[in-house]
């Protein structure tokens, strides 16, 4: 089990019965041997990875006004950048994005990929706008958490739901990217700022 304790400055490390987990590579890459990583990958690293990421607030919701409409994923840089171009869209502060009605979700590690992080976080929201550099993987994530769930609100990023391209693929996001993406993205219900 993992517990939280918040006077402490180091991370939280996950334990297995009471010991912390201490992973011991070999060199037995062939099978049958590399179905038994294979297991200990899926069964014990990815949930223990889970467990850190939760215990250590690593994948958390920065801004969440209770009445959201729309709910906005970034990680790592590219949270950074998205903070920067609602701040040149006029929205300065927490409160400002707030009222605004925007939640936002940072990623401080996506993978292993926490299905109920983004069920709790799309709870309520109209769309979720995910903002990623390259492949669309966080999106693809996303979609898939959110197929079988009885809430699905409209997620967008790489395209619009019409297909049409919304987040550019190429290069590295910068506010300057990202400030047409969410001017079109916020218009309706935000205004042109």
């Amino acid at each position: 089990t993992v517990a939280l304790d918040p006077e402490r400055v180091t991370p939280v490390i996950p334990t297995i019965d009471g010991a912390p987990y201490d992973h011991r590579p070999n060199g037995l890459l062939l099978t049958p041997r590399s179905l038994d990583i294979e297991r200990e990958i899926v069964e014990v690293r990815a949930p223990l990875a889970l467990e850190y990421a939760a215990a250590n607030h690593l994948n958390h919701v920065t801004i969440d006004p209770p009445d959201a409409w729309i709910g906005i994923v970034a990680s790592g840089i590219t949270y950074r950048e998205l903070r920067e171009a609602l701040r040149r869209l006029g929205l300065e502060t927490d409160e400002a994005i707030a009222d605004a009605g925007i939640r936002l979700l940072k990623l401080g590690m996506p993978l292993p990929f926490n299905t109920s992080t983004i069920r709790t976080f799309a709870r309520g929201v109209e769309r979720i706008l995910v903002v990623e550099e390259k492949t669309p993987n966080v999106e693809s994530l996303v979609k898939d958490a959110l197929y079988n769930a009885s809430h699905h609100p409209t997620v967008v990023g790489r395209t619009d739901e019409f297909e049409q391209p919304l987040v550019p693929a190429a290069g590295a996001l910068h506010a300057d990217e990202l400030i047409p993406v969410l001017r079109s993205t916020l218009a309706e219900r935000v205004g042109h700022r």
